[in-house]
């Protein structure tokens, strides 16, 4: 018998690896316009479903697609073009009022936080699947969150190891991040956190050519150390590591002070 194939390489990548295929839009042309007063999907209803899609000479838009899911009301536009020799796509979301612990787990993400939110992205670009649109893209993504909560086992992974963990949720009175991003580079411009333990913010850039990470936090926080008054920490931490596993460089090295 022949030789088994080594074993895939497992992809650890958030941005899944989907074709863009868009050659099939060549092959009709449509006007639709499209009102659904309640949609039940997955037993869910989707209220107030309104949208435009229009298909001619290869290319396809969605403009918009404004529905109200669990969890807040949001505006999605789109456009494809298979006309060009590689696939090219653009994609709009907004989001406004979103209240993240209905509205992440509605996309199967279990979101370690929850809170009053707002997205806002815009990006397009062009490549064969996902991931190489992903790399290929430009515009902005945006997001923020107001009187929220965040679990213990996210702060964890961000505390120095002899800390005291505390007894509830945090408390996170807002966040906010922006992201600029030209040919698949994330730059940071805006990038905030106030809560219960203090401020956070911070600068760099994340890379969704490989998604690896090059941030730098600057935090300003309180942390209660047993048998201690307490430590403030206001110290950068270096992120690195990749978008599904981050790593805060140099927090575990606090322990031992």
């Amino acid at each position: 018998a022949p030789p088994l194939p080594p074993p895939a390489r497992a992809d650890t990548r958030l941005i899944p690896k989907l074709p863009l295929n868009f050659a099939s839009l060549a092959l009709a042309a449509a006007d639709l316009r499209l009102n659904i007063a309640t949609l039940r999907f997955n037993g869910l209803d989707l209220l107030d479903v309104q949208t435009h899609a229009m298909l001619a000479d290869g290319r396809a838009r969605l403009d918009p697609l404004t529905l109200t899911l669990p969890g807040g009301r949001v505006t999605l536009r789109a456009a494809a073009d298979g006309a060009q020799p590689l696939p090219q796509m653009q994609l709009s979301l907004r989001g406004e009022a979103l209240d993240s612990a209905v509205f992440l787990p509605f996309f199967g993400i279990t979101p370690p936080f929850a809170g009053q939110g707002e997205i806002d992205l815009d990006l397009r670009g062009q490549g064969a699947d996902t991931q190489a649109w992903a790399a290929s893209s430009v515009g902005h993504i945006g997001f923020a969150l107001t009187d929220g909560r965040m679990q213990q086992r996210l702060l964890a992974t961000l505390l120095p190891r002899d800390s005291q963990r505390p007894a509830t949720e945090i408390a996170i009175a807002c966040f906010a991040a922006r992201f600029d991003v030209v040919a698949g580079i994330a730059q940071v411009r805006a990038l905030y956190a106030d809560g219960s333990l203090g401020r956070i913010n911070g600068q760099g850039q994340i890379s969704l050519r490989d998604e690896s990470l090059a941030l730098r936090l600057n935090t300003d926080l309180r942390i209660a150390i047993p048998n201690t008054a307490g430590l403030r920490l206001r110290a950068p931490v270096p992120v690195t590591g990749m978008l599904a596993a981050p790593r805060f460089e140099g927090m575990g090295l606090l322990g031992h002070c």
